[in-house]
């Protein structure tokens, strides 16, 4: 069987960027794998060397497609690794860590048990470490929705 991963990332329209999206299509049981994307069409690159990188970090049940489909959100980076510039969370850890900053405040969010923290992994690879985690509360309006 196969499934829709729906890669969602932020572009690098100014002053306000937007949402984009493509859709994979996968084999049951594959975590969806970093994937290529031409960045000249969203203001992500010139129109020469314009491959770009989208790198997934978080997965959640397609809620309008349904079944086993997935919305897949992403970070961009270069070929060479590198965040790209309008990768702002992963720019926010770097000048974090130059500019000699000691504390850092992330709104992570805590893995279920045995889950991964791409977001939280992130960070750990700029540099940082987490010093506090605060417990997840869920709310729960009380009311049908």
């Amino acid at each position: 069987m196969r499934y829709k991963a729906e890669y969602i990332w932020i572009d690098g329209t100014r002053p306000t960027a937007k949402l984009r999206s493509k859709t994979k299509i996968l084999t049951d049981g594959a975590e969806p794998p970093i994937w290529g994307f031409d960045g000249s069409s969203t203001n992500q690159a010139q129109g020469h060397a314009s491959d770009r990188v989208l790198k997934p970090v978080a997965s959640f049940p397609d809620p309008i497609r349904g079944g086993r489909d997935v919305l897949v959100m992403c970070e961009v980076y270069n070929t060479d690794d590198t965040p790209h510039e309008s990768n702002t969370h992963a720019a926010r850890g770097k000048h974090a860590v130059a500019a000699g900053c000691r504390w850092l405040v992330a709104e992570t969010g805590e893995p279920a048990e045995g889950a991964a923290n791409p977001s939280l992994n992130n960070l750990v690879r700029a540099g940082l470490q987490p010093r506090y985690a605060r417990r997840n509360w869920v709310w729960h309006s009380g009311g049908s929705v």
